[in-house]
Formats: structure tokens, C-alpha cells, sequence
């Protein structure tokens, strides 16, 4: 019989782009099957004008009751046979406990916080992509382990803008433990100017709300160049106007993915958090991290300056543009 197979993160924009690798592996391991890829209903939009491994994009919403209703019925017309949530949230392990009792749905997920379950290396630390290739392994159990290298998230784009002399820097992030000051931010584009001419152009996304309304505020006082160019589009068109520039530079964010997954390469700049697990790629991708104790993620208010001692003199010198 053809599978019909559900693979759900229902985490930020960051994980849903990594999510992608695990619906490649699915694609090969089980060509016939039937692979849909379900996010969080906001950003399903921004798979809008790409390809991916995927037979469809479904969006979901588990925000309140309402919600749940409208998440059950539209499972349920979907009839999959089979349900792999990576890295479960506590909401959507009580959602689909409902959809277990109610129908012959097959649900396995995995949550790299816990040390118990059937998942293969179940709350070990590895690279973020690598654990969900573990849950889809344990799913099926054919062949070998796939290993997170050969899959990394891809995301071909249906129309690209024309190529330019651009430079993306990502400059907001979830957490202040993962800002890169703006200071260095202003000293870096002020260093590449120089490097590379004044034709050089450097495209800063952002969003429309507080926080990054604050962002550009703050970095507006540190003064911006006239090459620097502020860029707020609907996230359906963010990865075609990212797709003119080739180098991204800043913080370890859902934006660093979607640079990685259209194909330009990546400078990471990291501070507590752990590159083995947060930056899932080969050497074509770089990561810069501070000089922080292996458990400064455990309080990560306690050294979160410490990421002001990656120097964007460090970054230029390892530059390739």
C-alpha cells in the first residue's frame, strides 16, 4: 500500500527549514509514498514560491480551541497513515494523542530534551537535523542511518532576482543571548566598503514588528551606511529577494537557513549556544563562536556579552566574496 506520511515541526522558522532534510530522506527512502510537510500556519507562506522534496506544504494552528477543530478536520481528509513530529512541543504531544484515539493514525515523535523513548540515540546531543533523521529512521528502519551531511535543507526557488554585489547580514534573532552587537554590525559593513568598494550592498530583513522596529532603531543610532538597505516583504517573497546577494553574514537564525537552503553561503556568528547542534552543515558553511564554558547555555544571560569577542576583523579575514 502507498504511504501516506505526515512529517510535522511545529517550532520556529528556523526548524521548519530544517525540517526539509528529513522530508528529502523520506522522498528517497520511499519514492511512491505520499510526504507532506506540515509547519506553523505562519510559515507555511514562505514555501509559497519555492520546490521542495515535499508533495505538499500544510500549514497548522494550535493557538486555542477553535484551532484544533480546524487542525483535526483538515488531518483527518488527509487520511495519513503515518505521523513523525520532530522535536515535539507539549501542545501538539496532547493534539495528536486525541488523533490516536480517534483514528488508526500511526504517530512517533521524537523531543531531544528526553533520555527515554524508542528513538534511535533519544536525547543524546547531535546536530539538529541528524536527530529528526534519527526519528524517521526509527520510523522505518530500512537501510542504514542516514547521516545529516547528505541531506542538507534545500529550497529551489521558481524565479530568482538578478544577482548582485550583496552581502545579507542578519541582525535580529530570538534571543538576546544570540544578538551579535550592533556596533559590530556597523564596523563590519564600514571594513567591507573598504574591502570591496562602495558598489557593495547589503540587504538587513526585517519585520514589521516591535522587536525588529527596535532593531532598526538602534542600529539607525549607530549610524548605517548609504549601501545598507532595509528590506520588509511578506516571507513568500523573501527568499526571491535574498536570492541577489551570495554571502550571508550574522546571527544563528530562521534567516541563516533560508540563506543556506537557496544556495548562498553562510558566516555564523555563535556565543552560548552550541554549533554542533545548531549549525547542521559541512564546511561550506563557517561559523565564528566565543570563547564561552561548555554549560553557558544553562545561563545564558550570565555570558551572553561574551559574543561581542567574535570581532568582525575575525569574520573579514576568513571572508570569501
Amino acid at each position: 500500500m502507498k504511504k501516506n506520511i505526515l512529517v510535522f515541526k511545529y517550532r520556529a522558522l528556523g526548524d521548519a527549514i530544517l525540517g526539509l532534510s528529513s522530508v528529502s530522506y523520506l522522498k528517497k527512502l520511499l519514492p511512491e509514498a505520499k510526504v507532506t510537510y506540515g509547519v506553523p500556519h505562519w510559515v507555511a507562506p514562505l514555501f509559497q514560491n519555492i520546490e521542495t522534496d515535499a508533495d505538499e506544504i500544510l500549514g497548522l494552528n494550535f493557538s486555542n480551541a477553535a484551532e484544533w477543530c480546524k487542525a483535526y478536520q483538515i488531518i483527518k481528509a488527509h487520511q495519513f497513515d503515518q505521523v513523525i513530529e520532530l522535536n515535539q512541543s507539549g501542545r501538539t504531544r496532547k493534539f495528536f494523542s486525541i488523533i490516536k484515539m480517534l483514528s488508526s493514525t500511526s504517530y512517533l515523535a521524537h523531543n531531544h530534551h528526553k533520555n527515554e523513548g524508542i528513538i534511535l540515540d533519544q536525547g543524546k546531543k547531535k546536530p539538529n537535523i541528524q536527530r529528526d533523521l534519527d526519528a524517521c529512521w526509527t520510523c522505518f528502519k530500512q537501510g542504514e542511518v542516514p547521516s545529516y551531511l547528505d541531506y542538507p535543507p534545500k529550497m529551489i526557488l521558481k524565479k530568482r532576482a538578478t544577482p548582485a554585489k550583496s552581502i545579507v547580514l542578519g541582525v535580529v534573532a530570538t534571543r538576546d543571548s544570540k544578538m551579535w552587537p550592533f556596533s559590530h554590525f556597523k564596523t563590519l559593513m564600514q571594513e567591507l566598503i573598504k574591502a570591496y568598494g562602495e558598489d557593495l550592498e547589503f540587504l538587513i530583513p526585517l519585520s514589521g514588528n516591535n522587536q525588529d522596529r527596535l532593531v532598526e532603531h538602534e542600529l539607525k543610532k549607530e549610524g548605517l551606511p548609504p549601501q545598507a538597505k532595509i528590506i520588509r516583504v511578506p516571507l513568500r517573497d523573501l527568499p526571491y529577494e535574498l536570492s541577489r546577494a551570495k554571502i550571508y553574514i550574522g546571527n544563528d537564525t530562521g534567516l541563516k537557513h533560508i540563506c543556506a537552503a537557496i544556495g548562498l553561503k553562510t558566516y555564523t556568528i555563535f556565543g552560548v549556544e552550541d554549533p554542533y547542534e545548531w549549525h547542521p552543515y559541512g564546511k561550506e558553511h563557517s561559523f565564528f563562536r566565543a570563547k564561552v564554558p561548555d554549560d553557558a547555555f544553562k545561563n545564558p544571560d550570565e555570558y551572553k556579552h561574551l559574543i561581542s569577542e567574535v570581532t568582525p576583523e575575525k569574520i573579514i579575514e576568513e571572508l570569501s566574496f
